[in-house]
């Protein structure tokens, strides 16, 4: 198994099947079962073809995790999840906006953050939405409690709209 960094050959299909065939020159094409890309973007879809000419035997593929990555992408795409992550960031960006409110958070949610600040761009609104899932019922009980139902933000309209319950809890 070897990596190796394209940087300089980004763009350039020759000298990117060039690089693959020696290094499964080096391995052993005997040994070479997979070769394993970042992306399929760009020349990448050039490359493939070429080295699918030559080495048949071989299978090319795209790394699982960026694979999963571009599905969350088109998934955030579909209105209905559109929809839900949107409601996600109406509750998260009210919540963390106002220190009273992310005091009164701190209080009945665990420990966990309900936001996501994953490096992953595409994976954030996912894990954000399994966080609040997780804390569904601490929330439930924050929105219900008296700190909540006496503070100035319970009869604002921004609080009544993160506080009606169809939207808290995804519904």
């Amino acid at each position: 198994m070897r990596s190796a960094d394209i940087s300089d050959s980004i763009g350039n299909v020759n000298a990117l099947v060039l690089l693959i065939e020696q290094v499964i020159e080096e391995i052993g094409a005997e040994n070479v079962v997979q070769v394993v890309t970042f992306t399929m973007l760009g020349c990448m879809e050039e490359v493939d073809k070429q080295f699918a000419e030559k080495r048949m035997n071989i299978f090319w593929t795209v790394c699982a995790s960026h694979c999963i990555c571009l599905m969350l992408e088109k998934f955030e795409t579909m209105s209905f999840i559109k929809e839900v992550t949107s409601k996600a960031m109406i509750i998260t960006k009210f919540l963390y906006s106002r220190e009273t409110i992310l005091k009164l958070v701190s209080k009945h949610v665990s420990e966990r953050s309900l936001v996501n600040s994953s490096r992953i761009r595409s994976v954030r609104p996912s894990l954000t939405l399994e966080n609040i899932v997780l804390e569904k019922e601490n929330l439930q009980k924050m929105f219900g409690s008296s700190a909540w139902n006496t503070s100035i933000w319970a009869s604002r309209a921004d609080g009544k709209r993160v506080d009606n319950r169809k939207v808290v809890f995804l519904e």
